[in-house]
């Protein structure tokens, strides 16, 4: 019973994870076209949010993975 809670919680993580690595592709990209002229850099700066959330769904993903 307790192996299959385990298992369950951990395939739900990596579902919220894999959803949010999506969300966050799709707003950076998003962005980029509307800020045609700004550096990779600049990006980063101006609009951190996607690149704090797929580190920290990379980081869900790999609790989800154990």
């Amino acid at each position: 019973m307790k192996n299959k809670i385990k298992t369950t919680i951990g395939m739900i993580l990596i579902l919220i994870a894999f959803i949010a690595l999506i969300v966050a592709a799709i707003w950076a990209t998003v962005f980029k076209f509307h800020n045609p002229d700004m550096t990779d850099l600049r990006l980063c700066i101006e609009n951190p949010g996607p690149t704090i959330i797929a580190i920290v769904s990379l980081i869900g993903f790999g609790v989800g993975e154990h």
